[in-house]
């Protein structure tokens, strides 16, 4: 009898901790998209700025770097299946939804 009770106490014990991890994922999820919706705010503000800039070298260099950071925000964003050839593969949410169900 005890053995039993001990055997479903781990039972639940153990989708107790697969469903925190779960949760620990998705709110990762939901800081990646967070951090990728405020980067992007900012670039759209950067781009609204670009006739203030100086020289058309300036501005080239400030244009490279926004498209630099467009791609590492989409990189960030877990709604967006887009790896880094540095940082290689992202979080996509749907992995994880393939996964539970």
């Amino acid at each position: 009898m005890k053995d039993r009770r001990t055997r479903i106490q781990e039972q639940i014990a153990q989708r107790k901790e697969k469903e925190l991890m779960q949760l620990e994922l998705l709110d990762q999820y939901a800081q990646n998209w967070d951090k990728a919706e405020r980067i992007r705010r900012l670039l759209d503000a950067v781009e609204s700025k670009f006739d203030k800039v100086g020289t058309e070298g300036e501005k080239q260099i400030l244009n490279d770097w926004v498209k630099w950071a467009r791609e590492k925000a989409d990189f960030l964003d877990p709604l967006d299946k887009k790896g880094d050839n540095i940082l290689g593969k992202g979080l996509w949410l749907f992995d994880i939804i393939k996964q539970k169900y």
